[in-house]
């Protein structure tokens, strides 16, 4: 069986940051056919500054750090995600603990009053009671 593959382009952390960049700067990207792509770019550039190598770090993760919790599609694995780099203590988050403790603030009290946004999973739950306790 031969398996047909879709080549996408490569692209360097330069272009990933501009293609996440011009989404989150559309003026409707928070309107509710847009948000999921909205937030996926935010988690992108988070990513970026807590994994590569980039003179903007600071920058882009307070862009991802602000923008939690994240309400939309694949929420729940982005939180667990940051959660388990704050708990691995990530190089670049402890460089922003006050940021961080706001942010996991924010998604703990967000997902203790609206639990049927399911915010977290039961082990992102399990997690970020350990990490603020």
């Amino acid at each position: 069986m031969v398996i047909l593959q879709k080549r996408l382009p490569s692209l360097d952390t330069t272009q990933v940051i501009e293609l996440a960049s011009t989404i989150i700067e559309q003026p409707d990207c928070k309107h509710v056919d847009k948000v999921a792509s909205y937030e996926t770019a935010l988690t992108t550039l988070g990513k970026v500054a807590m994994y590569c190598n980039v003179a903007q770090k600071e920058q882009l993760l307070n862009k991802f750090l602000d923008s939690l919790p994240h309400e939309y599609q694949d929420n729940q694995e982005t939180h667990l995600m940051f959660i388990k780099e704050v708990q691995n203590n990530n190089p670049t988050l402890m460089q922003f603990k006050d940021l961080v403790i706001q942010a996991l603030n924010r998604i703990k009290t967000q997902d203790c009053n609206n639990p049927e946004n399911e915010l977290l999973c039961d082990e992102g739950r399990k997690l970020i009671s350990q990490l603020l306790c």
